[in-house]
């Protein structure tokens, strides 16, 4: 069976361990193939020991149900974990495709009168009295 790509990184790749989790290990970088994405994965394993805090141009690939292989430049890792969770953040594609709704103007010129109103003293007797009333 031959080795199947999980993901790849481009650039600085932090690596943090957790003793008190089940995902001991995660990779924290920019994904190889949407470079303006930042992509976590996290193994279920122990923390290895041996790993440095940052690696650069990461590649991980999935050698069986439980080993996977982390290769960096000219070095290598072979982890031992019984499962990897790949989490893309993909916030930055999600609202240039549904776009903030405007503020429609009456709600806008009510929190201005608002600021306005508690930057002055009276302005803040009043917010303050208003908010103690029941």
């Amino acid at each position: 069976m031959s080795a199947q790509p999980v993901i790849g990184f481009n650039g600085k790749v932090e690596l943090r361990r957790n003793t008190s989790s089940p995902l001991g290990l995660t990779l924290v970088g920019k994904s190889a193939d949407h470079p303006s994405e930042a992509a976590y994965v996290s193994f279920v394993m122990s923390p290895p020991s041996d790993l440095p805090r940052e690696l650069e141009n990461v590649s991980v690939h999935r050698i069986d149900a439980a080993h996977y292989r982390l290769t960096s430049g000219g070095q290598s890792w072979l982890l031992s974990a019984t499962g990897v969770h790949v989490h893309r953040d993909v916030s930055e594609a999600f609202y240039k495709a549904v776009p903030p709704r405007p503020v429609p103007l009456s709600k806008r010129l009510m929190w201005r009168i608002i600021v306005g109103l508690a930057d002055t003293p009276i302005g803040r007797a009043l917010i303050s009295r208003r908010g103690t009333k029941s």
